[in-house]
């Protein structure tokens, strides 16, 4: 029992597995990003924090209700049926791999302040990262949860530095002038740019994925994710108002390295290689949790026969080998038909795409535990609480959506329709293998 255990995850790793998965390429990235709307950006950056802490209530209570592997997944199927499940398991898988991709320009974009080559040679370095964590969650999610703690806690560092040193160089003006420079409606900038930082916070519900693999799940979970959602909160709110501060808003729209910038300001050429090895633990902790997570949710579907029967399959380290295998083929294929991108516009397209696929699990939890509150309503304390924090999930969701713009929901609509289909699929399949049985 003891030797089980010892494989399992327990309060402080999976706290730091959740912000490490939570503060991974937003922090270092959507400063850049954000520079294009003007300081209104902050005040989106704000509104989805509070967004995301509702969220990670959400999450938190429902890991209670639920300690079992497979999160979202997990929940809709409960509340839902089959084809909610196998949709939300669809979407969740979809946006963890285009997400993971999304990684790789960020990495990219710091690997240059090194030596400005790299990005010539982009897709090779961003394939060889993405496989390299590939193998190491090969090996087991205990190896996993300790390259995020010691990752995480590199990460901090230069976020530390940034956050409180960065105030010395701190021009009021830069934020000030340059509130709203998108030629939008305040509300139309408003809403996109929240649809970007929402970004920041996809990894709320990572403590649920992997709950199969956590010791004390019900008491576990709920720490974890609200502890980890303040950390990532207050890192992103502090360092992304300082950098603005720092450095103009014209420069920071086409920095791809803005902490490097920011670190060189602050200790001149070698501040800024400190700052980006930091940066490069963050992006690479994020690569190595996203990894685990994209395949833990079709795992669990599989199991339910509501996905393909490969992404069941586990090795002898306990963990869905073809499942990392095949995913990580997809997010190859995703990096090779971008590669001609810039990389700032590249990391823009990732994010809003897996932001707007991730965000459908979460409003379909949000609704979840909306229902099984009222299944439950004689058994459930805190009845109206619940029903609230649910309730602003879900509208925040739906708002998190509409701030994608029509193309991105396009192509989203466009996943969601062929998931009709792939949901016949399955299910033929999944009916053979019962007709199989029966006849043993």
């Amino acid at each position: 029992m003891a030797e089980v255990q010892s494989k399992k995850m327990g309060v402080w790793l999976l706290t730091l597995f959740v912000a490490g998965t939570i503060v991974g390429s937003g922090v270092y990235m959507l400063p850049a990003t954000l520079a294009g709307f003007g300081s209104i950006g902050l005040v989106a950056w704000i509104i989805t924090a509070i967004g995301a802490v509702f969220l990670a209530l959400v999450f938190a209570k429902m890991g209670t209700l639920m300690p079992v592997t497979g999160g979202p997944y997990t929940y809709a199927h409960a509340e839902f049926g089959n084809y909610i499940g196998f949709q939300t398991a669809y979407c969740y898988w979809i946006a963890a791999f285009v997400g993971n991709a999304s990684l790789v320009p960020a990495i990219i974009g710091y690997l240059s302040v090194f030596h400005p080559n790299v990005q010539d040679h982009s897709l090779i370095i961003g394939l060889c990262f993405v496989w390299l964590f590939a193998i190491v969650n090969l090996f087991g999610v205990r190896g996993v949860g300790i390259v995020g703690a010691v990752t995480t806690f590199f990460k901090f560092i230069p976020i530390l530095v940034v956050a409180f040193l960065g105030w010395k160089y701190f021009d009021s003006s830069n934020i000030t002038s340059n509130f709203n420079v998108s030629g939008q409606s305040t509300m139309h900038a408003l809403t996109f740019a929240a649809a970007l930082t929402l970004w920041s916070f996809v990894g709320v519900e990572s403590a649920t994925v992997p709950a199969g693999d956590v010791i004390n799940p019900k008491r576990t979970i709920p720490i974890a994710t609200i502890t980890g959602t303040l950390i990532a909160a207050f890192a992103y709110i502090i360092t992304c108002t300082s950098i603005m501060g720092m450095i103009p808003m014209k420069e920071l729209a086409t920095c791809a390295s803005p902490f490097a910038r920011a670190g060189e300001i602050i200790f001149g050429t070698w501040g800024g290689y400190f700052i980006t090895f930091g940066a490069l633990f963050s992006l690479i902790g994020g690569l190595n949790a996203w990894t685990l997570l994209e395949t833990q949710v079709a795992m669990a579907a599989a199991k339910d026969g509501l996905f393909p029967q490969i992404f069941a399959k586990k090795n002898k380290h306990g963990v869905p080998a073809w499942g990392i295998v095949i995913t990580t083929l997809f997010i190859s294929l995703i990096l090779i038909l971008t590669s001609t991108m810039d990389l700032i516009k590249q990391f823009e397209i990732f994010i809003l795409s897996a932001t707007t696929m991730q965000v459908i699990p979460y409003l379909y939890t949000s609704v979840a535990e909306i229902i099984y509150m009222l299944r439950h309503k004689k058994m459930a304390a805190n009845f109206k609480t619940h029903i609230f924090i649910a309730s602003v999930g879900s509208i925040f969701s739906i708002w998190a959506v509409m701030g994608a713009g029509a193309e991105v929901v396009y192509f989203v609509m466009l996943f969601i329709l062929i998931s009709i289909p792939l949901y016949a699929i399955v299910l033929y399949q999944k009916q053979k293998r019962e007709d199989k049985t029966s006849q043993r």
